[in-house]
């Protein structure tokens, strides 16, 4: 899975998203003879929200039908689709276009990757306890984002018209989109919000009242809505409680709201005031528009830095230039299907993207439903997770040796053509080179039963000789080779069609090739510099070359206060931490993490890179030792980065030794060998008896001191 997590709604859904409806595919499959539809986020009798990929420009796209619209509909998305197309706001999501037909009007954006805002509250490192300092410092600049969203819109006269936790999908960066918009369907007119409700029930209570009882809304509504986003941003609390319509429609009939600080006592006064105006039942009692809002909030709201530019926080762009290896591959599973298994190396140096080719041989493996499909990568300091998911082996004693033919009937459990896709292989210890070896040589026997598909990928390989003849005519070797100064090309857009403005896409491909050697990685790290410095624009998945907008001299900025602290405290957590980490688990507000990480990249303290769908940061340089105040945050980190990794896939499983270690220095002892215990059964079943052995007595001591 790609960074993009599954919410309980929102555009960011990606697993288990239907692709059917009643066992059938969704009709149409492609709307406007562009947009090709992959998948159904929502359904209801009068809209449905899907997925869609635009074929012409090779961009993910969500697309909102409306069936039979009325003249007020139709007008409100005519007014959306000029208003959104050309808004420019990083704080809502753009529109790409609008097809309006006899019957159904489709609106078009562009897909916005993240969680959807309830997630993005949950996973704050933020206690029940907590101040109203301590909360504000996370979730101040979210609300900062979206009244400067909001605000924006309505200076076009736009509402949006349905501001709720799933319409705010927050990045990776922190930054949060608005998405969608509120469109009145056939047979809600006159009709209570709160009557029947089917949606999400986190979004219960914050539409705002006059919508609840069945008024269109308008820009006073988003006000209250935005209010009630802010609320439960603070508190952790809704406005307007209620599990089931008939407690929302009793709420909404009381018409009060508990002060802010009834849920955090040392909420400020003034603050709580501006809250409570706009959360105001009647329309009319609120603040005249945004802008006052603003203007009370001066003291809370700060001017908005640009969003970090880093890798992690921006879509991926196209995979230009592999189309030969993707074709290769797809020869490679029709002879899979006959019975025929192979093995792929994949070796080239760091930057040639071999991980975004895997995840790109893996949507087409996925794509054959005949076809089981495992991923897993070494992690850094963890090379065994490379064999979690598919090496599963009938469980041994672990007091005997692992069988001799432990791989044979690992492999023997595998059901169907199976593809193997590995990846970071550089990392790999020996134990879990053996069983991949092994399994390599089954792949290359024909007798084998099930067919297997095994893809090696990393920066170098160790020998599958001599258990594998080199010379075999179904081991393939792939290396990748530098993207030419057409494939570059790709990746940029011209401002327009005209003859100049291709001719300067051209030029720049051509310069950024050079410099960069055609080694990808490298080149989207120079598109970022050049977006930063105003040479280049992004725009969706590719970046537009511009003319006469570049800053000569930048000045450079100074280097924060904190960034030692940070890079200190991430030295604690070892050379090479999730990105997720840093942003959710340090003790700093979020805009301080952002701009201590985007200053120390720009200055090569940090780099980053990917490895099995996860961001990691890596520290290059940094020095001194921890001060008394720095120690005593240590347990609380440790904390915070094994709840963060528990809740990220490594509760148990061949990584659960290192979310044992973040519990062990925290000193929660019970946690730690409860970890420890789910290590040593992880390690068991991969026959490794002596790694078993050891953290099942750690995890043993530990639980006899808790």
């Amino acid at each position: 899975m790609r960074y993009e997590k599954p919410g309980r709604s929102g555009w960011a859904f990606q697993s288990g998203q239907k692709t059917a409806t009643g066992g059938e595919l969704y009709r149409p499959s492609i709307v406007g003879g562009r947009y090709r539809v992959t998948g159904v986020l929502s359904q209801s009798a009068a809209s449905d929200v899907i997925t869609a990929v635009d074929v012409r420009e090779d961009r993910q796209v969500v697309v909102k039908r409306i069936r039979c619209p009325d003249r007020a509909t139709g007008s409100r998305l005519r007014q959306a689709h000029q208003v959104l197309s050309g808004l420019r706001a990083p704080e809502v999501a753009p529109v790409r276009d609008l097809l309006e037909g006899k019957a159904d009007s489709w609106i078009v954006w562009d897909r916005v990757s993240g969680v959807s805002l309830q997630d993005y509250r949950e996973s704050l490192p933020v206690a029940n306890g907590a101040s109203f300092q301590e909360r504000w410092s996370h979730v101040g600049p979210v609300f900062d984002a979206l009244l400067h969203g909001l605000e924006t819109m309505h200076q076009s006269s736009l509402p949006h018209l349905d501001v709720k936790p799933s319409n705010v999908l927050v990045g990776p960066d922190g930054s949060p989109v608005l998405v969608d918009i509120g469109v009145a369907e056939a047979g809600d007119a006159g009709g209570k919000a709160s009557d029947g409700y089917s949606g999400p029930l986190v979004d219960m209570g914050f539409l705002a009242p006059e919508q609840a009882d069945g008024d269109p809304g308008g820009l006073l509504s988003d006000q209250w809505s935005l209010a009630a986003l802010l609320y439960f941003l603070i508190s952790g609390e809704k406005v307007v409680g209620g599990d089931d319509p008939d407690q929302l429609a009793r709420a909404y009939g009381q018409g009060e709201v508990k002060p802010l600080r009834e849920h955090v006592t040392d909420t400020p006064e003034e603050l709580e005031q501006v809250v409570l105006r706009m959360l105001q039942w009647q329309p009319e009692q609120r603040y005249e528009d945004l802008g006052s809002v603003r203007e009370a909030l001066k003291s809370y709201t700060s001017k908005r830095s640009a969003s970090s530019f880093q890798l992690w926080s921006v879509a991926a762009p196209p995979l230009v230039g592999r189309d030969p290896f993707l074709a290769f591959f797809a020869k490679r599973l029709r002879e899979l299907e006959a019975g025929k298994g192979c093995v792929l190396q994949v070796v080239s140096d760091e930057g040639y993207g071999k991980s975004r080719l895997l995840a790109a041989f893996e949507e087409v493996a996925r794509s054959d439903s005949a076809m089981t499909v495992y991923s897993a990568s070494c992690l850094p300091g963890h090379p065994r997770a490379v064999l979690d998911g598919w090496f599963q082996p009938p469980s041994c004693d672990l007091d005997e040796p692992p069988p001799e033919d432990l791989v044979e009937q690992a492999v023997r459990k595998l059901a169907g053509p199976t593809v193997l896709l590995l990846d970071t292989l550089e990392e790999v210890d020996g134990i879990s080179w053996a069983r991949i070896h092994r399994t390599a040589a089954e792949a290359l026997d024909q007798e084998s039963s099930p067919p297997l598909l095994v893809v090696l990928s990393g920066r170098k390989l160790p020998e599958l000789a001599p258990r594998i003849d080199l010379a075999n005519p179904r081991l393939f070797n792939v290396s990748l080779p530098p993207l030419s100064p057409a494939d570059v090309a790709d990746l940029l857009r011209p401002e327009s069609n005209d003859d100049d403005d291709i001719a300067v896409r051209d030029s720049a491909a051509a310069m950024l090739c050079e410099e960069t050697g055609g080694v990808p990685g490298k080149l989207i790290a120079t598109f970022l510099g050049e977006q930063r410095e105003g040479r280049l624009e992004r725009d969706g998945r590719r970046w537009i070359a511009r003319v006469g907008q570049s800053i000569d001299e930048q000045v450079p900025s100074p280097r924060p206060r904190e960034l030692d602290d940070l890079l200190l405290l991430l030295l604690t957590l070892g050379g090479s931490v999730e990105v997720g980490i840093g942003l959710r688990g340090l003790p700093r507000p979020r805009a301080e993490v952002l701009e201590c990480l985007d200053w120390a990249f720009r200055n090569d303290l940090l780099s980053f890179r990917v490895v099995g769908d996860r961001w990691f940061m890596n520290i290059t340089e940094a020095g001194g030792s921890l001060s008394e105040q720095q120690a005593t945050q240590l347990p609380g980190l440790n904390e915070r980065a094994a709840r963060w990794l528990e809740g990220n896939g490594e509760y148990g499983g061949l990584t659960a030794e290192r979310t044992a270690v973040h519990w062990r220095e925290a000193g929660a002892h019970q946690a730690a060998g409860q970890a420890y215990l789910r290590a040593s059964r992880a390690n068991q079943s991969i026959g490794s008896n002596t790694d078993a052995r050891r953290l099942a007595a750690l995890g043993r001591t530990l639980l006899q001191r808790g």
